[in-house]
C-alpha cells in the first residue's frame, strides 16, 4: 500500500504547547532517504525575550483550541499598552532603549498598531481566532510594549493561520 514517493502522516498529539495537535509526515525523493517532517497547520509559538518580566503566551480556547486568546502579564495595573502586528520578526532594540524589538516596523511588514489598557491585576487578554479563511496560511508576529511610568516590551508570538472555521 506505500510504494515509492507514498507519503504517510500521524498526529503528535501538541508539540509546541499551544494547545493544537501537531503532526508529522514523511517526505520520500526518489534517490534519497526518507524524511521525516513535522508540521503545525495552525498555531502560535512564543519567541524571543522581553524587558522587566513582561510575557505575552497563546491560550487554546476549552471548546476549540484554535479560538483562544493572546494573554499579556507582568504589566503595572491599568498601565498603557501599545500592540504591534508585522508579517515579519524581527531581532534589535527600540532606538534610544534597551528594549527588545520583535517584529518588523518595516513600512512593508508592519500591519497595524493599537492602544490598549492593562486590566487591575496587569493582565491584557485579546481573543484571537486561528481559523479565519482569509488569513489562511499567513503567519503574523504580535508583540506588546508597556508605556507610562516602567516602559518595557514583551517578548512576542508567530500566530499561524488556518484554512477553515471548524475545530481542528
Amino acid at each position: 500500500p506505500f510504494g515509492p514517493g507514498a507519503e504517510v502522516a500521524w498526529p503528535l498529539g501538541d508539540l509546541n504547547a499551544d494547545g493544537i495537535d501537531d503532526f508529522a509526515r514523511t517526505i520520500t525523493t526518489p534517490g534519497s532517504p526518507r524524511d521525516i517532517q513535522f508540521l503545525t497547520m495552525i498555531g502560535a509559538q512564543p519567541y524571543g525575550t522581553g524587558s522587566g518580566g513582561r510575557l505575552l503566551r497563546w491560550e487554546a480556547g476549552v471548546a476549540a483550541p484554535a479560538q483562544g486568546s493572546l494573554v499579556l502579564s507582568g504589566l503595572a495595573p491599568f498601565a498603557p499598552i501599545l500592540g504591534g502586528v508585522s508579517f515579519a520578526p524581527a531581532d534589535t532594540l527600540i532606538s534610544g532603549t534597551n528594549f527588545p524589538l520583535l517584529i518588523s516596523t518595516a513600512p512593508q511588514d508592519l500591519i497595524f498598531t493599537a492602544n490598549e489598557t492593562a486590566d487591575a491585576a496587569g493582565n491584557f487578554f485579546a481573543p484571537t481566532n486561528l481559523l479565519i479563511p482569509s488569513l489562511s496560511g499567513f503567519v503574523l508576529n504580535v508583540q506588546y510594549a508597556e508605556l507610562g511610568a516602567s516602559p518595557g516590551t514583551s517578548n512576542a508570538v508567530s500566530l499561524m493561520f488556518g484554512p477553515t472555521a471548524t475545530t481542528p
